[in-house]
């Protein structure tokens, strides 16, 4: 079903490499047209998005690819 907004949070936690190359693939691929919103601590893995919200001492930074 498609859908306006997808979350992931921790979707790619204790998988291993192969299993996690597919939610990648499905979250950059998939829902291309929707707004993803990935909620991750692995920052290898939030390179991946647009921008991103790092809450860092408390405090928020917004970061955007360039």
């Amino acid at each position: 079903k498609d859908t306006d907004i997808l979350i992931f949070d921790g979707a790619t936690t204790h998988l291993d490499e192969n299993a996690r190359k597919v939610v990648v693939d499905t979250f950059q691929n998939k829902f291309s047209g929707s707004t993803r919103i990935l909620i991750t601590q692995d920052e290898e893995l939030s390179k991946i998005a647009e921008s991103t919200v790092l809450m860092e001492d408390g405090e928020l930074q917004v970061r955007t690819s360039e």
